[in-house]
């Protein structure tokens, strides 16, 4: 490991660990708090604050699509639905690493889980079992795939950070493939 990772690692585990102290509250909420805090006093978080709030965002929604990909991994009966579990971790716990270092490398704080609204969607989709619980999923997954194209594209076209907004560039493929495999299972699914 360089000497750089060495001094940068402590300020990643305080960045997320502003998330972590503030237990009982959502982590989302708090990191954008956080990250508004530092943009009031720095010129330059000023200039990427939305591109901040979208850093947040996506690591909140990768971290949710993640564990819940992990669940269907582990318990859909669909054959189909556990693979597009295994895909979901297998492609944004890459994304989470590189948001990490994105967020290290600019200052932004990010939430170290889920926010609350996510948080609800996990419960409420795992609350179920069998097919019933295939079919949530994989329907939620759909949703959630065509928000999170609408949600990169805006930051592709609109983003300040030329790094932030080429990491949204680079995902809208690897996202309008998931959506597509997640159409295909809800189709049968029905």
């Amino acid at each position: 490991m360089n000497r750089r990772n060495l001094i940068l690692i402590p300020a990643l585990a305080l960045s997320i660990s502003a998330c972590h102290s503030n237990s009982g509250k959502d982590s989302e909420k708090v990191a954008e708090q956080n990250n508004e805090q530092k943009a009031d006093s720095n010129k330059t978080l000023k200039k990427i604050e939305d591109d901040s709030k979208f850093v947040v965002k996506a690591t909140s929604g990768v971290t949710m699509e993640t564990e819940l990909g992990q669940y269907a991994a582990e318990h859909a009966v669909t054959p189909g639905v556990k693979m597009f579990g295994e895909t979901m971790v297998k492609d944004h716990s890459k994304d989470k690493q590189v948001l990490t270092k994105l967020a290290l490398d600019k200052k932004i704080t990010i939430p170290a889980q889920t926010g609350e609204d996510f948080q609800k969607h996990i419960n409420e989709i795992t609350s179920k079992k069998g097919v019933e619980f295939d079919k949530a999923y994989i329907s939620f997954m759909v949703g959630d795939h065509k928000e999170d194209i609408s949600e990169f594209e805006k930051e592709a076209n609109d983003g300040k950070d030329a790094d932030i907004k080429a990491f949204a560039v680079k995902g809208i493929p690897v996202l309008q493939h998931h959506l597509m495999m997640a159409k295909e299972l809800e189709e049968k699914l029905k």
